[in-house]
Formats: C-alpha cells, structure tokens, sequence
C-alpha cells in the first residue's frame, strides 16, 4: 500500500496539468483513483471513479476498455449491496463483451452477475449464469477464478435455502461439480461451519474476489 499510495500522489500531482479534451488520459487517472479506493475499501469513492472512467472511455471511444470497468463498477455496486444497480451495468458489459468477442471479460460479468441475480431472488438464473461462468473458466484454463465461481455457487446454494449448512451441500449436484478441486472443497466445508457455527448471512459470506 505504501508503493500505491505513492504511485497515487504522482497520479495526483500530474493530473491537473492533462488536457481536459485528453479523455484517454482523463479515463485512465478515473481508474487509477477507482482502483485506490476500492483497494482502500472505499467503495463508494470507487464507484464514483469508476462511472467517471466510463464516461471518459467512451468520450475516447474506447469500448472494450469501457466493458471492463463496467464490470469493476459492477461488482463495486454489488459489493455495497446495490443489487438493481450491479445488474443493470453488468448486463449492459455483458452484451458489450458478447459483441466484442472479448471471452475474458464476458466471463468476469458473469460470474458477477450470477450472484447479483441470486440476491435479487432470481436463483435459478443466478445459478444458471454462474454455471456457465465457472465452465468458461475452466475451457479458459483459468482455476483461480473457476474456484471463485464455485465459491459463489455454493454461496448461492445457500441463499436458496435460507442460509442453511443443507444449501451448500447442494452444491454437490451442480452437473460439474467433479471439476471441483480439493482447495474449493474444503472453502465450501468452511462457509457450511461458518452459518452452522456463527449464524452467518448469506451475504456475509460471498468471497471477495475480483476481476
């Protein structure tokens, strides 16, 4: 953080000197704060960062950088709770990576997305999206953000039923679930013990990870 915080203050110091016609320069310093603030856990700050860094990319007509922070400012929104709104900005990066080609990032909304709709109420489609987000990973070759998937598939089990240890364990009939490897497996015994022993929400319980 001490490399970052400085890395910010010559960000910073630069920034009043760029040309407010520069919208790729502008967008890129947005990014640079939305990032410091969501690292710092200021989310609130990085949204506001983020929606600025859009709004500057698509001033430079730069889509595909503009889908991907769609789908950071989406999971910063989701990650506050504010489940219409992440949806609404991860569907508009879904048909824009879908359009795009761009597999990577299609792949990273949807796994936001799936849990976003599962918090909305919406189970069988979040688990649908999800599904489809942990199988591209693995066609992608990428286990870390698979296991995340996964993570959120056992989470959204949980949500289904209300929280209980029985949700997670139906993470078990999700049809690839024999992919699942030995680390994701005892992540998913964790959050069982965790509702059982603390009472946990569901939403206490959603990894934190990001793309």
């Amino acid at each position: 953080f001490d490399e970052a915080g400085e890395r910010r203050e010559r960000v910073e110091a630069v920034a009043p000197a760029v040309d407010p016609t520069d919208a790729g320069t502008l967008a890129q310093i947005h990014r640079a704060r939305a990032f410091h603030h969501l690292y710092g856990g200021d989310l609130g700050g990085a949204i506001t960062a983020f929606e600025s860094a859009v709004v500057a990319l698509e001033q430079a007509s730069d889509e595909r950088a503009a889908c991907l922070i769609r789908c950071n400012l989406g999971f910063a929104h989701k990650s506050i709770g504010n489940y219409q709104e992440a949806e609404a900005v991860l569907r508009l990066a879904w048909v824009a990576a879908e359009r795009m080609g761009l597999r990577d990032v299609g792949t990273a909304v949807m796994h936001n997305l799936g849990m976003v709709l599962a918090l909305l109420g919406r189970i069988d489609e979040g688990q649908r999206i999800e599904s489809r987000a942990a199988e591209q990973c693995r066609v992608q070759g990428d286990p870390r953000f698979e296991g995340g998937a996964r993570c959120y598939l056992s989470t959204i089990a949980l949500v289904a039923v209300g929280g209980t240890m029985a949700g997670a364990r139906l993470f078990a009939k999700v049809p690839s679930a024999d992919a699942l490897d030995n680390e994701v497996r005892r992540i998913v015994d964790r959050l069982c013990e965790t509702v059982g022993q603390t009472g946990a929400t569901p939403e206490q319980l959603i990894p934190k990870t990001r793309r």
